[in-house]
């Protein structure tokens, strides 16, 4: 795959970065965010883990070695996710400045922060669990117009997957998606293999900007670590929007 076009020199120009997000779907960031509460987020995160006994006892906390065996069952898994949802340090990272500043570029009005954010806990070498290509929109709804903050909670590279975009391809609009038996994931009914795939390493700070339908997946996890990344959504107040949106990820 391409690498990600940067689109970190165009910082604070609103009509530039408006012209990319239209032309590629996506916007990346090299260190948008300061690398303190990224990384207050990320032990957080990892402590709730620990507390539930699946980090490798015998290494390093912050590497957040898994502590292997099978992932958690489901109803395991919506519960730590309740938990997380309560970890003040990921939910501001929705609302630091330089994030909202490139939201604030491209979306006219006032900006609704989604309250329903998500961290992504991926375990090692789990096929089931790896996102297929898909729309945001799919799953989102509400506004074709909703803009996702992706971002990485630690460095990621080939071994531990992460995020590979379709440049452009939000010029097909909206796709059906179907779920097949591979993934737990509806995915979009397009041949992926025509499609223009970038994807580059992941520093802490690095952000990733895109269109509700741009296409995009996540790359299976193939290290010892639980990959952990982020996401937020945004959209101009008073447009559509899907309720459960307006509720916490996994509550009712």
């Amino acid at each position: 795959m391409d690498p990600f076009v940067e689109s970190t020199d165009l910082f604070g120009n609103s009509e530039a970065l408006r012209n990319r997000l239209d032309q590629d779907g996506y916007l990346f960031f090299k260190s948008l965010l300061p690398t303190s509460p990224v990384q207050r987020a990320y032990l957080d995160i990892l402590q709730t883990l620990d507390s539930r006994g699946l980090l490798d006892p015998s290494e390093p906390f912050e590497s957040g070695i898994f502590k292997g065996g099978e992932p958690p069952a489901r109803d395991s898994l919506l519960d730590l996710h309740r938990d997380i949802n309560r970890i003040d340090s990921f939910e501001a990272l929705a609302s630091q400045p330089n994030v909202l500043s490139v939201v604030g570029s491209l979306i006219d009005g006032e900006v609704l922060v989604h309250t329903r954010i998500i961290c992504r806990v991926k375990y090692p070498n789990d096929p089931y669990d790896a996102v297929s290509p898909h729309q945001d929109f799919w799953y989102v709804k509400g506004s074709h117009e909703t803009v996702t903050c992706w971002m990485p909670l630690m460095p990621m590279d080939e071994t531990t997957g992460g995020l590979a975009i379709a440049r452009g391809s939000h010029r097909l609009g909206v796709l059906e998606h179907e779920t097949g038996e591979a993934s737990r994931f509806a995915g979009a009914a397009v041949n992926s293999d025509l499609l223009e795939w970038h994807r580059s390493d992941f520093e802490v700070g690095d952000a990733f900007l895109f269109s509700s339908l741009t296409i995009h997946q996540g790359l299976l996890n193939r290290s010892r670590r639980i990959r952990l990344s982020v996401d937020y959504r945004y959209q101009e107040a008073g447009t559509t929007i899907e309720p459960s949106h307006l509720k916490r990820h996994f509550e009712t």
